[in-house]
């Protein structure tokens, strides 16, 4: 387009094909995009043993961020002080999508059944899901405790979790991810809650 002047009588084909290419590449952009959020999504469904969720594909919902990280979970306000340390929780894969957490445990399984084929590809089981518009975050105020804490509005605070961090950095960034699609997700209307067919409160200390 610099080569050809306004005053070239091929100016204006020069510049629709222009913008033509550059539909096309925004185009191409957003199907790389939306076929890499349906494959994450898609993953996620093979990989959990428990989840079910009509909603999965036609929601919106879009994978932010994962990891393995230390938890500890409470039925009432936060978890134990004393539980509140990395050597003594148990190590949980966080999924933090844009409209909800799911809380993952690795499984263990013992036999090989050729019957359960289609379920051995599934090396994790839904523990926990929170929607994000029922969550609310804070920090873990403890010395030498580097975490947040979150519980579901809507159960008067009986579903607890805390989970910790190794260093302050990866700490800021979930909590800043988090804490911005709960602002997102109130501005929108309600999601369907997903069927949780977890084993949620298994784990779950007594009252």
């Amino acid at each position: 387009l610099k080569a050809t002047p306004e005053s070239h009588p091929d100016h204006s084909a020069v510049l629709s094909t222009q913008e033509l290419f550059k539909n096309i590449t925004e185009i191409a952009n957003k199907i790389s995009a939306t076929k890499e959020n349906l494959s994450k999504l898609s993953n996620f469904c093979m990989t959990v043993e428990g989840f079910q969720d009509d909603n999965h594909y036609q929601s919106g919902r879009q994978p932010v961020r994962d990891e393995w990280l230390h938890c500890v979970f409470g039925n009432r306000g936060l978890p134990p002080l004393g539980a509140t340390s990395p050597s003594l929780s148990t190590t949980y894969h966080v999924y933090l999508f844009t409209d909800m957490i799911a809380i993952t445990k690795r499984l263990r399984r013992t036999s090989v059944n050729v019957k359960n084929a289609q379920k051995l590809q599934k090396t994790e089981k839904l523990k926990l899901m929170l929607l994000l518009k029922n969550t609310f975050i804070r920090d873990i105020e403890e010395d030498a405790k580097i975490g947040i804490h979150l519980s579901d509005t809507l159960q008067d605070d009986s579903i607890s979790i805390g989970i910790l961090f190794n260093h302050i950095g990866s700490k800021t960034q979930w909590a800043d991810d988090i804490k911005r699609h709960i602002g997102i997700c109130t501005l929108h209307s309600p999601i369907i809650s997903p069927r949780n067919t977890s084993d949620s409160q298994e784990d779950m200390p007594p009252p």
